[in-house]
Formats: structure tokens, sequence, C-alpha cells
């Protein structure tokens, strides 16, 4: 569900101003559709205080020199673009030059967690209720 901001319920946040600050949470959405950004930590009604998490590890150096492959940049994670379509990304950089060694781009299609409930799926059923059941938990 779009919200405030074109947030996305189940979506990953960071809020950015209050007493949590800096904290990063999930985006839900109460029952009059105010948009909270919410974790263990507790939550924050997000009017104009979080933005959307980066949803992307930290890259990580690796040196595979021994092996020929010198120093390593590693990173993986979701992107997405100014027209707002998201890519999953596992990149490896040469640490030293910066030029790409590896680069695999795909584009995601977020799945609507109700179309799972229809689904003739069993196991993609249950996955869709563990979902809804964590993000219930939540608010």
């Amino acid at each position: 569900m779009a919200k405030k901001g074109g947030a996305l319920a189940g979506t990953a946040c960071t809020v950015t101003d209050g007493p949590n600050k800096g904290k990063t949470g999930t985006y839900t959405v109460d029952e009059e559709g105010n948009l909270w950004c919410e974790g263990d930590w507790g939550g924050t009604q997000c009017a104009t205080k979080c933005k959307d998490a980066a949803a992307v590890n930290v890259g990580q150096v690796f040196d595979y020199a021994s092996t020929g492959g010198g120093v390593m940049y590693e990173a993986e994670g979701l992107f997405s673009n100014d027209a707002g379509d998201i890519f999953h990304v596992k990149a490896a950089l040469n640490a030293k030059s910066m030029k790409s060694k590896k680069l695999v781009v795909a584009r995601v299609q977020p799945i609507p967690l109700s179309s799972l409930r229809v689904t003739s799926s069993a196991l993609d059923r249950a996955l869709g209720k563990a979902i809804e059941q964590n993000l219930s938990k939540r608010k």
C-alpha cells in the first residue's frame, strides 16, 4: 500500500528527525492511513521525519591477490532509478582501478501480499501469511 511520499508498507525506512533519528525500521500504515517507521526500538510517525532506507549491504573489500584477482570491492543490494524501478545488483569492482569486474543487474517486481493469499502454491500462501503476521506485530 503506497502512502504519503510514495513509501511502500513493508519496505525499509530510516527516521530523519526527532528522538529516533537515525534508526532504521519498516514502513507500516495505521488504521487512519498514517505512515510509520517502526522497529524493535518503537516507532515514529513519518509525516516529514522518514526516508526510504538504503537496502544495500555495506560493500566489503576482499584481497584475492594470491589467486590473481587483486583487491576487490564487492556489494549486493536493491537500488531504484529516478523512474522508481527496482533492481537487484551484485557487483565486484577492482578496488585499485575502480573498474567493474562483475556486474549483474536484474529488475525486480514486488509481489503484492494479497496475491500470495490466492496462489495455488501452499508454500507461497504460507510465506504471505508469515510476512503479514510479522508486519501486524510491528503495529
